[in-house]
């Protein structure tokens, strides 16, 4: 038997209805009783673990309340949170890669992001995957070359990109870029 909503009427007579609020307290017992601790338990209601099935889009939410959520990116289930008042949504597991770039989002809003690139010349503008929100903080350059000389340094940081430079032309490098 399933759960019973609006039991009892107001003309219910209990000794009618024992057997269907017996069936509603069993049914909610179970329903409690999954990823949470037991009743009659010193933790009684705490949450074991969380299960939460996949959303489509981020919740709303409203001022002063924040959803944690999972949804599907590239095939994998992630978790997510998403800020006050319908606010930013921010991506808490995973990587997202492409094209030999990624970056990954860590508690807190700061975003790591990497990749590699060649110098054309001695200067290349490095374009991220997707942009910062706010800023880039900071960005290390290696250089590729086996006993390589090449100096490199970078500049010139936006959200969007920043500029590497090389002592030599047409080097190959990886970079990390920082920020928010």
């Amino acid at each position: 038997m399933s759960y019973q909503a609006g039991i009892p009427l107001g003309t219910d007579d209990p000794s009618v209805s024992a057997a269907d609020f017996r069936n509603n307290f069993g049914q909610i017992n179970t329903v409690v009783a999954v990823n949470h601790e037991a009743f009659n338990t010193g933790n009684a209601g705490k949450h074991k673990f969380l299960q939460m099935p996949e959303q489509v889009a981020a919740p709303t939410t409203a001022a002063n309340e924040g959803g944690v959520y999972t949804k599907a990116v590239s095939g994998a289930t992630q978790l997510f949170f998403r800020e006050e008042s319908n606010g930013t949504e921010r991506q808490l597991t995973g990587a997202f890669t492409a094209a030999g770039a990624g970056e990954f989002i860590l508690p807190g809003g700061l975003t790591v992001k990497w990749g590699s690139g060649t110098t054309a010349g001695t200067t290349l503008t490095v374009t991220y995957p997707t942009p910062f929100s706010t800023a880039t903080y900071n960005v290390q350059i290696t250089s590729l070359s086996a006993g390589a000389t090449t100096i490199f340094s970078s500049s010139a940081y936006v959200a969007a990109s920043f500029l590497c430079t090389s002592s030599n032309s047409n080097e190959s490098f990886t970079w990390l870029a920082i920020g928010s």
